[in-house]
């Protein structure tokens, strides 16, 4: 069910790795990514799986019959939610499990798939990331969001994205049908895909145009796709497109979107303006 609702499973175990024998036998090991199974702190299982899922810890659970394991990964990381195993059965009716579901979050796991298969290339032929990107022909589809499905996976991406979101605003579904309704500002949603398969849609992006500038007022993308350079061909095309000089973002500050921040900034966006609210590239 968590898998069906795009919910990525791993597991932390301390063990020998003779423990992976167990999923097989039930026929569940393909649902797990990354697993870290070894004698190590599972603080440490727990740091490794969201690198290897290149997302933020404080977007991690626990579930373990340990109290100890379980506190000793609060002791470390703070920020993972923890739960007894002898909850397993009320997840699912926790809010924190109920997130949007759309078509594309049944396929979430094969994408994570995909991607581990790129990075293992990468590593096993030590070649520098925009190179392999090249090989890898990753084409980058800039799309206006139209469907009833286009329009739910560009919420989902909003109430979802943490590291690389904009306003870090969580609105509810008729909040953001008014946001895709404001008037003079244009939606757009952007997907991916290379050789190894298609990443989906992972970015949703609102602006409007002032004079020759494009004001950026939205703007969530997910991590699958972050490091890629696809921010750059993405900007770079919207400001030809719309014949402007200069993109602005206002871009609120939070705990856990510095990675836009710096993002931005890694591609050649200058601060202009910062406060302890937000700050203002340009």
């Amino acid at each position: 069910a968590l898998d069906q609702r795009g919910i990525i499973q791993s597991v932390a175990s301390k063990n020998d790795h003779a423990a992976m024998a167990v999923l097989e036998h039930l026929g569940i090991t393909d649902y797990f990514l990354y697993p870290q199974i070894h004698w190590n702190p599972k603080s440490d299982s727990v740091e490794k799986i969201a690198k290897c899922l290149n997302i933020g810890i404080d977007a991690l659970a626990l579930i373990d019959d340990s109290i100890f394991e379980r506190r000793q990964v609060i002791s470390v990381w703070p920020q993972v939610r923890t739960y007894d195993a002898v909850e397993i059965s009320k997840l699912l009716n926790q809010p924190e499990f109920d997130v949007p579901v759309t078509a594309e979050s049944h396929n979430r796991r094969s994408m994570y798939r995909a991607e581990e298969k790129r990075n293992t290339l990468m590593s096993v032929e030590h070649t520098d990331i925009a190179d392999f990107i090249r090989k890898c022909n990753l084409k980058l589809h800039i799309f206006t969001p139209a469907t009833k499905d286009e329009k739910l996976r560009c919420y989902e991406l909003v109430v979802r994205t943490n590291q690389l979101n904009m306003s870090g605003i969580k609105y509810t579904p008729e909040e953001f049908e008014n946001i895709l309704a404001r008037s003079g500002h244009q939606n757009f949603a952007f997907s991916c895909a290379d050789d190894f398969g298609a990443y989906g849609i992972v970015g949703f992006g609102q602006y409007h145009v002032e004079d020759d500038s494009m004001i950026f007022t939205e703007f969530a993308m997910s991590c699958r796709v972050a490091g890629k350079f696809v921010e750059s061909a993405l900007f770079a095309h919207l400001l030809k497109a719309e014949n402007c000089t200069a993109g602005i973002f206002a871009v609120k500050k939070t705990k856990k979107n510095i990675l836009l921040r710096n993002t931005l900034e890694g591609i050649g966006f200058r601060t202009e303006a910062e406060d302890s609210v937000q700050v203002a590239y340009t």
